[in-house]
């Protein structure tokens, strides 16, 4: 019997765009919550409690927890989650786990020693592979937060530390290592897991026994891997729902509801 939901990735997965505070990018003096209300009848008071991984619990009855956040990368992930376990272990048998991977090349997980915290690093490249973008912080739409980047890149310190320490070849290499090694622990182990990415990357490159556990939804659309990409094939964005009032396509608030009954009747089909 599962008595836990817990789920981990980045904003797709944390509820992106639909927090309390999120405007449209089309009128900035427009909640989209407030659209919602509008147009929909529903409200929400916090963004968790609208992510798939709440209603899937509520449909359970069970607890939810959920540790994805806007900008997490996938060594974010698989650190939490193998906490999170090490953390439940005497009830392992009764959680069911949920890991989006996000894309490698600009989701950075670091220790601040400054801060005594871990933070999300984010950053892009240009065509000429220049970084044209950069930032750091402990969690974003957080008003405590503002002055991460600033306090942890003074004299451009982290700047220095990415321009030295970092290359994308082999930050994937070990990324595809600490997924293959999380994965096979939580099937050594019997916890119930699915997992998916937004690309092919992990598919690829790790074990293919552990492709069983790789989200697959047989949908209109063709099958899917991808949770985020089946949103937006679907229709079910914010932008969908919201009838392109905003440009928005994280999963929308009915996005996450048909996702929460697809792994509701994964569990019934495949646990008792």
């Amino acid at each position: 019997m599962i008595e836990l939901i817990y789920s981990n990735g980045c904003s797709h997965t944390a509820g992106g765009g639909l927090e309390i505070d999120r405007v449209l990018d089309s009128d900035t003096s427009i909640f989209v919550r407030d659209v919602y209300k509008e147009k929909y009848g529903i409200h929400w008071n916090k963004q968790e409690d609208i992510t798939f991984c709440k209603k899937l619990a509520d449909k359970l009855n069970c607890k939810s927890y959920n540790e994805a956040a806007s900008g997490g990368g996938t060594e974010r992930v698989v650190r939490m989650t193998y906490e999170f376990i090490k953390k439940n272990w005497d009830k392992r048998d009764k959680i069911f786990l949920f890991l989006e991977f996000p894309s490698f090349f600009h989701r950075i997980d670091l220790y601040s020693s400054k801060l005594d915290e871990y933070l999300i690093v984010n950053q892009n490249y240009d065509e000429n592979g220049n970084r044209c973008f950069l930032y750091a912080t402990r969690r974003y739409f957080d008003n405590n937060t503002l002055t991460d980047y600033d306090l942890i890149n003074k004299n451009k310190e982290l700047e220095i530390y990415l321009d030295n320490f970092f290359n994308f070849k082999e930050e994937e290499s070990k990324l595809i290592r600490q997924i293959e090694m999380l994965l096979t622990f939580l099937s050594a182990n019997k916890v119930k897991f699915l997992w998916c990415e937004g690309s092919n990357t992990v598919q690829k490159n790790i074990d293919k026994n552990l492709l069983n556990y790789e989200l697959k939804i047989d949908s209109p659309i063709g099958l899917q891997n991808d949770f985020h990409g089946w949103i937006v094939g679907s229709k079910l964005s914010i932008k969908d729902e919201l009838e392109n009032k905003t440009t928005d396509l994280h999963p929308g608030y009915f996005g996450h509801q048909k996702f929460a009954d697809f792994l509701f009747d994964y569990i019934n089909k495949n646990y008792e």
